[in-house]
């Protein structure tokens, strides 16, 4: 969207639109620097850059004009900003001794999101918030790292004994642990799509999409920006685009890679059967952020009615939640994450996993043994049934 005088966007979306970025050019500048001048609700700017998790890098780039900038609203966000960079250090040294433990038992991850997306985005681990860390193996090593992680102390999501655990994964994509001390939650992924996708991705399928990268300077696996940057707006429309930093990645991946590789973009998305949810990424990034797209991709997208009528609706979630929206929107079993398919077939497999493909839920509400997995399949329609009747969260 616009971001000059103009603009159909308030003055303080406005303000967070043009700080959400690692790079800002002069004439934005002058920009924010203006409508620092003018009747700012800060409060409102507040709330919404910390519900967009872009808080940090909106704080780092409103400080040179911190004279025209409320000294309660600056000390609040710096205060916020000290204990997220505290937290992400944390957090960033337990995943390096996580690497290190997994590497001596010869078990291959890829961390991704958390720090290490950090890095990637902003060359700093404290310029993006997470809430957890999320490793992938492979599914073939999947036991193996659950017994680690146990063995280390950390405490699973549920009780499963291993010949539960080995059923479990037919079916679902991670597990969860969390470090009591340090309240520190490890998500173990084996699928990095989380099931969304009629595929999965796989350490084994994504061979060929790894690269070495860094992680507070020690060497790392990581995706390439092609793979990273289809990833995201998979991740992204799976989570019904919840944060406006999720935008922010993919506009950093487009400005910081001027020579992207887009025939192997578009190969992927066709691969993942996730063209449409790859385009809603892009314009998503390009409406709110002007980032560079290629003509050819700017045109099929513009020309695409159902792609424009998505993003509208999208935008108009980051910047005003209402209850009922949100649910429409980020609520797996909403007319979005349907429409957002490729294909007909795709619908309807989407639609039928989300009816009877088992979750960690009936793992958690109906803990049978391994024998009797089976039942989970029956079991979950009418749980699905039992908790909409009870206007509850599936």
């Amino acid at each position: 969207m616009d971001t000059t005088p103009g603009s159909s966007f308030s003055k303080e979306i406005e303000i967070a639109l043009l700080c959400s970025g690692t790079t800002v050019k002069n004439k934005d500048l002058d920009r924010i620097k203006y409508l620092c001048t003018q009747n700012i609700d800060w409060s409102f700017l507040k709330d919404l850059i910390v519900r967009n998790r872009v808080y940090v890098i909106v704080y780092h780039n409103l400080k040179p004009f911190k004279e025209n900038l409320p000294e309660s609203f600056l000390s609040e966000l710096k205060e916020l900003v000290i204990s997220t960079g505290t937290r992400n250090f944390l957090f960033t040294v337990f995943l390096q001794r996580l690497i290190a433990d997994f590497t001596r038992l010869g078990i291959f991850i890829l961390p991704f999101k958390g720090p290490v997306l950090a890095e990637h985005i902003y060359k700093d681990i404290i310029f993006r918030p997470f809430s957890d860390l999320d490793v992938l193996v492979d599914k073939s090593d999947a036991v193996a790292a659950f017994n680690l992680l146990k063995n280390r102390g950390l405490t699973p999501q549920f009780e499963l004994s291993t010949p539960q655990f080995r059923k479990y994964i037919t079916n679902e994509d991670h597990f969860s642990f969390c470090e009591p001390q340090k309240k520190i939650t490890v998500e173990l992924h084996w699928d990095m799509a989380g099931l969304y996708l009629s595929r999965p991705l796989t350490v084994s399928g994504l061979k060929e999409h790894i690269i070495s990268g860094t992680l507070n300077n020690a060497s790392i696996p990581c995706l390439s920006p092609e793979a990273l940057l289809v990833y995201l707006c998979v991740h992204g429309a799976k989570h019904g685009w919840e944060h406006l930093e999720q935008i922010c990645c993919i506009t950093e991946i487009l400005n910081q890679n001027p020579y992207l590789a887009w025939e192997k973009i578009v190969q992927l998305s066709s691969d993942w059967q996730c063209r449409n949810m790859i385009f809603l990424g892009l314009h998503l990034a390009g409406k709110l952020f002007k980032a560079p797209l290629p003509d050819p991709i700017r045109k099929t997208i513009h020309r695409d009615e159902a792609i424009l009528s998505i993003t509208d609706k999208v935008t108009d979630h980051l910047f005003n939640p209402r209850q009922d929206q949100k649910k429409n929107i980020s609520d797996r079993f909403s007319s979005f994450h349907i429409n957002i398919r490729d294909s007909y077939t795709d619908k309807i497999r989407y639609a039928l996993r989300l009816m009877f493909r088992p979750t960690d839920k009936e793992w958690l509400y109906f803990p049978v043994p391994a024998y009797l997995s089976f039942v989970h399949y029956f079991l979950r329609p009418g749980r699905l049934l039992f908790c909409k009747l009870r206007g509850k969260d599936a």
